[in-house]
């Protein structure tokens, strides 16, 4: 058993008690007086399982900020597979009331959603067809006023077990 006295900015003196086998790093936990209290980084295993979600679920994000003049619609347009689920998030970030209309259509042109002058909003959707799908924008209803909108389309993809 080895102790050592460490400062940390912002804490007291703690000791560090090592007590571990010569094959693991272990390390003391700030505060702990080797009444048991050591922990044990994770096991190989739990590595491992842990890259496998990285790797195995993964979300693809589209991010945008662009400018919507008065009068204007700005659609944009993305190729999703089919049973995918992705979420569009967006916000108006200046101008005018902070309002805009957004409309997403499927790539049967049916509209899956619709929502008027609103300043943010979430929407999310699971694909039933594949294809490519539209979201629109738009500042129509404005006679003076330019807006400023982000946007973000996040897609759930899963590699290991589709």
């Amino acid at each position: 058993k080895q102790w050592y006295q460490r400062r940390v900015r912002g804490l007291k003196s703690f000791s560090l008690l090592h007590t571990c086998h010569w094959s693991h790093r272990c390390f003391a936990l700030p505060g702990s007086t080797g009444s048991g209290q050591v922990y044990e980084p994770p096991s190989v295993t739990m590595l491992c399982v842990l890259v496998m979600a990285l790797v195995c679920a993964t979300t693809t994000a589209i991010e945008m900020t662009f400018e919507l003049q008065e009068h204007e619609v700005q659609c944009f347009h993305e190729v999703i597979p089919k049973d995918k689920k992705f979420t569009l998030e967006y916000q108006v970030i200046s101008g005018g009331h902070f309002d805009v209309d957004c409309h997403l259509m499927s790539p049967g042109s049916q509209v899956i959603y619709k929502e008027q002058r609103k300043q943010y909003d979430t929407f999310h959707h699971a694909t039933v067809e594949e294809g490519e799908y539209t979201f629109c924008f738009s500042n129509e209803f404005s006679t003076f006023a330019h807006k400023t909108v982000y946007f973000d389309l996040d897609m759930e993809y899963t590699f290991c077990f589709s």
